[in-house]
């Protein structure tokens, strides 16, 4: 009885300790499981837009014609700069002996004031450039100073016009020249050599702001016979050219109208794009036919070009995979069991080596012209498929990729195929109700590179 019961105490002892051995080894084999094993985030699919906008100063190209002065004396505009004026309208005065001068300095000349719709028109103005004003372009400060000397010159050139004519203006009226527009268009009063620039001209070194040099013409100054004086936009329609990075241009080259967005004016308007390719630099020239007299007086122009707006299901890049499937004939299929699983004939041997078959239920996941995408696992390389009431058959060789996501609604890994319509790089915009695809308020995981398929996944 001693001795059994030593026995008895012996393996009760070797028992125990093998639990405690199992229960180590597991404890430890989950231990590392947990240490190494890459944490399961979840992405709920939610409806959204996509985007794909870029910043670019463009190049204004337009149909412009320099004038030079006939005479040489002191200049005085009467034309606001970017007022459109008609073939015949007075533009300027050139005062050869000073009598626009003394004739200011008269006493008699009588009040001089502004109406109210002249200091309407300054008061707009003023306050268009305080609203668009960027503080690190502040060269744009002397162009607007020229601008509003100009039009308040301009204002006060036009009274002395009516004194002209008057009783009062006992002047040598012969040594002042009216000088008229000698065709349709809108005034400028600078000059910056890009006025004969053609498409084929522009280069890289043309959108260095920096190299970049305006000559001012200035009001009542002296002018020689000869001298550039101002210039005429005759033509409605413009072209804006903008660089282009290859990637860009390629995506561009199909598309014949895009969006774009003024940034200083906040406008948003169509224009037509044409592509091209000069050297190793690539240029988009956007057609427009409006707009022409707000930018008159600049050469660049600051836009947002945007050329997709996708709308659909909107998911993280992080969250696509690419999987390899195996591509069976739709021929061959026997039954569709529902839109995701379908019925095969599968050609098989018996053990004394006779032919035989089995009919075997697989998971589709996606149907083209090129076949029925099926899980490798399920129809594998090498396997031959039976055509039903046929003698023919058709091994399994062809191979597909597909792109989807991973949902997890069951609590498990379940591959769906996705059609993506645009991506950029973080996000992706996919189409919606696709067959055997995703839904929005779906859950999918976030990085898809953390799971297999069917991986059960512990939330």
């Amino acid at each position: 009885m001693s001795s059994q019961r030593k026995q008895q105490r012996t393996n009760n002892r070797q028992i125990g300790l093998f639990i405690v051995l199992i229960i180590t080894i597991y404890i430890i084999s989950q231990f590392f499981k947990l240490i190494n094993r890459n944490d399961i985030s979840s992405y709920q699919v939610r409806e959204g837009s996509l985007a794909i906008s870029s910043v670019y100063t463009g190049i204004a190209i337009r149909e412009e014609k320099i004038f030079q002065c006939t005479d040489t004396g002191f200049i005085n505009y009467l034309a606001r700069e970017g007022e459109h004026l008609a073939s015949g309208d007075l533009l300027y005065i050139i005062d050869e002996g000073g009598a626009l001068d003394e004739l200011l300095n008269q006493d008699n000349l009588g009040e001089n004031s502004l109406s109210d719709q002249d200091l309407s028109n300054l008061r707009t103005d003023i306050i268009n450039f305080n609203s668009t004003f960027d503080k690190s372009d502040f060269s744009k400060v002397y162009d607007f100073l020229y601008a509003m000397d100009g039009s308040i010159l301009k204002l006060a050139n036009m009274n002395i016009l009516k004194e002209l004519d008057g009783e009062r203006a006992n002047i040598n009226l012969d040594l002042v020249k009216l000088n008229r527009a000698p065709q349709a268009g809108y005034v400028v009063y600078h000059t910056d050599g890009y006025e004969n620039v053609s498409d084929n001209g522009i280069t890289s070194e043309m959108f260095d702001t920096a190299q970049y040099e305006k000559h001012q013409m200035i009001n009542n100054t002296l002018v020689e016979q000869g001298q550039d004086v101002y210039k005429m936009i005759t033509s409605e329609n413009w072209t804006l050219v903008i660089p282009l990075e290859e990637k860009r241009a390629l995506e561009l080259m199909g598309e014949s109208y895009v969006e774009i967005k003024f940034l200083s004016t906040q406008e948003t308007v169509w224009a037509g794009i044409r592509v091209q390719q000069l050297g190793d630099e690539f240029y988009a020239y956007l057609s427009l036919n409006n707009s022409v007299v707000t930018f008159c007086n600049e050469r660049f122009i600051d836009i947002e070009l945007v050329t997709h707006n996708e709308q659909g299901l909107k998911i993280p890049i992080s969250a696509i995979d690419h999987r390899q499937f195996n591509v069976v004939p739709e021929a061959y299929r026997i039954d569709r069991i529902d839109a995701n699983n379908s019925t095969f004939l599968r050609k098989t041997f018996l053990e004394d080596g006779q032919q035989s078959s089995e009919v075997v239920s697989v998971s589709v996941y996606a149907e083209n012209d090129e076949g029925i995408y099926v899980d490798t696992n399920q129809l594998k390389i090498g396997d031959y498929l039976l055509m039903e009431n046929s003698m023919s058959e058709n091994a399994v060789s062809q191979v597909g990729e597909l792109v989807g996501v991973y949902c997890i609604n069951q609590g498990y890994a379940e591959f769906r195929q996705i059609v993506i319509l645009y991506q950029n790089d973080e996000y992706a915009i996919i189409q919606k109700n696709t067959p055997s695809g995703i839904n929005e308020y779906d859950y999918i995981v976030l990085d898809a590179s953390v799971v297999s398929p069917d991986d059960f996944i512990f939330e």
